[in-house]
């Protein structure tokens, strides 16, 4: 049987493109997509390559009180 998958969806420049993610890296990107700390984020996984594929797929932006 086919077991369940974590995908990150992104859009920059309006183009869709997904990601596969394992459990950790999903608890990694939840943590900085719901404003934790990278500090936390860190905490719940490797930070590195989910840093690396949400700043690459312009995920990240500035809050509106920043």
């Amino acid at each position: 049987g086919q077991g369940a998958e974590i995908a990150l969806v992104t859009r920059p420049g309006f183009d869709p493109i997904v990601d596969a993610l394992t459990a950790d890296q999903a608890a990694v990107a939840e943590a900085l997509l719901t404003g934790k700390t990278l500090a936390h984020a860190a905490e719940t996984g490797d930070l590195g390559p989910v840093l690396g594929h949400l700043l690459q797929r312009q995920a990240l932006v500035k809050g509106p009180d920043q």
